[in-house]
């Protein structure tokens, strides 16, 4: 992408991102994905774990909620 985010049209490019924050009792971690065309969420998760499942949910209710075509 050469960091060019230029996007013509819905669900050619989504962005992904992991960040945590701090509760009074643990950690709390959240998978996000973005679209680049309309710039909104359209998936994420949270979960108390930074394991490989946390970002699969993200990535699962993004594709539910665009439906993408390829």
């Amino acid at each position: 992408m050469n960091r060019d985010f230029y996007v013509s049209e819905p669900n050619k490019l989504w962005l992904t991102d992991i960040s945590y924050t701090r509760t009074t009792q643990e950690f709390l971690y959240i998978a996000a994905v973005l679209d680049a065309f309309s710039r909104r969420l359209v998936g994420y998760a949270i979960d108390d774990n930074m394991r490989v499942e946390l970002c699969e949910s993200a990535l699962a209710m993004a594709l539910r909620n665009r439906c993408p075509a390829d």
